[in-house]
């Protein structure tokens, strides 16, 4: 599954008004990795070992989760709270534009750069906009989520496409506005447009 089409998956998902699962959750993230780094990512389980955030260019640890025998009970607390009754509205109208801002907040808190952050709605608007291709979404999709893409790394994602034509849809992007680019000609990475 293309990040586009797990985008559209959870859409459809939230047109049933089903409640958020453990199951959901795994769904997501098996669409999203599955053939991706070599079947390393083990596509819709909970991970077994301690796992780090890396600092790609300092190779610093920036984060270090919970460990592996702590991740089912943590989910299953995550998905409670999640599916929690509570929808207060305190607000006559502009309720959910607050939330969203709230979560942006959160998660800026918590150490992300909300400027490279995009709701799912962000990222629909800008592949129906700019009529992007399931290898353009999919780059899209991996720079907003890791932050910057190489060409090399999107050729690992789409085995069996000349480089060239990654490339043309990378420049297409740049010259969108979608993207940008960092770096020398040998090491050219792409990163969210501004």
């Amino acid at each position: 599954m293309t990040s586009r089409a797990a985008f559209e998956f959870v859409s459809t998902y939230l047109g049933h008004g089903g409640p958020i699962t453990e199951g959901l959750t795994r769904e997501i993230h098996k669409g999203l990795v599955e053939g991706v780094r070599g079947g390393t990512a083990e596509p819709g389980e909970y991970r077994r070992v301690q796992n780090y955030v890396v600092n790609s260019a300092t190779r610093e640890i920036v984060y270090t989760p919970p460990p592996a025998h702590d991740v089912p009970i943590l989910m299953r607390e995550l998905v409670e709270w999640l599916n929690a009754p509570g929808d207060v509205h305190p607000f006559l109208d502009g309720n959910r534009r607050t939330s969203r801002l709230l979560s942006t907040l959160c998660l800026y808190r918590a150490g992300y750069d909300f400027k490279q952050l995009f709701t799912i709605s962000e990222f629909y608007v800008l592949a129906r906009q700019h009529a992007l291709s399931d290898r353009q979404a999919l780059a899209l999709g991996r720079v907003l989520d890791e932050g910057r893409l190489a060409i090399q790394e999107l050729e690992a994602l789409c085995p069996g496409v000349n480089r060239r034509t990654l490339q043309r849809d990378l420049r297409d992007m740049v010259e969108k506005g979608l993207l940008a680019t960092e770096g020398q000609t040998n090491r050219l990475e792409y990163v969210a447009g501004k």
